[in-house]
């Protein structure tokens, strides 16, 4: 976890962009605040949100629809930001395997990271601020590779949900601060 602490500590510092930490898992609750949030010098920690309960998928979709970029090991929140038109970086640990044949597959290759190889923490890095300075050069070459989305709403076989929206998200390069996360309800779609 010493990678993504310091890829946090650079990019808060290079940016001042806040973060929303945000476990994938239950059990990844506890653990990304005893091994990152907590070791996060103070400086940092009050640029990152801490999300200290487990959220639902609409949450997810909410926080990603709205993010400058996904940085995820999990590549279920991969898998969802990209299916919305965010960008992501997966710094991948070994146990991933197969799942990430899907970003090869995609031409993202350059978007995996080895955590486990100290080599591929500066380019992580690298990665995540060029995003940051263009990120619609990055959402353009998503929808390049991905088929287009289909049309949601009432008349095309789908239903309007409401889904909680926080007004401070991951990478939101607007906020000025990052230290409550409220949700309000918004439409989706």
């Amino acid at each position: 976890m010493e990678r993504i602490r310091q890829f946090l500590t650079d990019w808060v510092t290079q940016t001042g962009v806040p973060v929303v930490l945000c476990p994938e898992v239950r059990y990844e609750i506890p653990l990304m605040h005893d091994n990152v949030y907590q070791r996060l010098a103070p400086k940092v920690r009050e640029k990152c949100i801490w999300m200290d309960q487990f959220w639902t998928t609409e949450q997810a979709y909410s926080l990603y629809r709205q993010a400058e970029m996904v940085v995820s090991m999990e590549m279920h929140s991969v898998i969802m930001a990209l299916s919305l038109g965010t960008p992501v970086l997966m710094p991948q640990f070994s146990e991933n395997g197969r799942k990430v044949w899907m970003l090869e597959e995609l031409d993202l290759r350059d978007w995996i990271f080895d955590i486990d190889d100290p080599a591929d923490a500066p380019r992580l890095l690298a990665a995540a601020l060029r995003i940051h300075q263009d990120p619609a050069q990055a959402e353009a070459r998503i929808r390049r590779q991905l088929p287009p989305r289909p049309p949601t709403g009432p008349g095309n076989g789908h239903r309007n949900h409401a889904v909680l929206r926080p007004p401070q998200l991951v990478a939101d390069r607007t906020a000025d601060s990052a230290h409550e996360c409220p949700w309000e309800i918004q439409p989706f779609g």
